[in-house]
């Protein structure tokens, strides 16, 4: 019996609350909905949470679930619209952060402790990238500054995605050490992209 007929007896028996179709339509498809996520993201724990987000859905609604459907084409499609919202969403994020922050240094009277701040952490960004390798800065900055994702910067530079992402793991090592004493590491991302797309 083929995967698509087998799916829809999976999808069938979901419908009816059999928990073991769901681990087992779950075991089958999580690690595809993770890698399509982590290549479009570029993130491991924002792919994990869109992929679980997408099979805590079809439990909670599976009686709702369509009948005249092909479940593989259903989970693509389902997490096809929660990369478009995720990416929809980190964009409007980045432009409203950005215009805070204009708009703060625009109406408030910086002290000179703060613009000495904003300088310090971009001149340790400007030396952590210094110390790293051509290659590992090439691709750090065609990540963060271009917006590149992980499977456009393999094709681009000729590598593996595996070996783009050890270059990017290994740079946010190097800016996380050298960041700590301006940023806390749960604001490490967020003040990091800021300041890079504000040049």
């Amino acid at each position: 019996m083929d995967n698509i007929s087998t799916d829809i007896e999976l999808w069938l028996s979901i419908k009816n609350s059999d928990v073991k179709a769901f681990g087992t339509l779950m075991d089958r498809y999580w690690p595809i909905l993770y890698q399509k996520a982590n290549l479009r993201t570029n993130d491991e724990d924002i792919s994990k949470d869109l992929v679980q987000e997408i099979l805590i859905s079809i439990w909670i609604n599976r009686e709702k679930l369509p009948t005249d459907t092909i479940p593989k084409a259903y989970l693509y499609a389902a997490l096809k619209y929660k990369i478009l919202n995720f990416v929809s969403y980190s964009n409007l994020r980045l432009k409203s952060a950005n215009l805070i922050l204009e708009k703060q240094q625009a109406e408030s009277n910086l002290t000179p402790e703060d613009i000495i701040d904003v300088k310090e952490l971009k001149n340790a960004i400007s030396n952590s990238t210094a110390v790293m390798t051509s290659g590992m800065r090439d691709i750090f900055e065609l990540s963060y500054k271009d917006g590149l994702s992980i499977a456009e910067i393999a094709l681009k530079k000729g590598l593996s995605t595996q070996s783009v992402k050890n270059y990017l793991y290994e740079a946010k090592c190097i800016l996380r050490k050298n960041l700590s004493a301006y940023t806390s590491p749960e604001h490490f991302a967020g003040v990091l992209v800021v300041v890079l797309m504000k040049g």
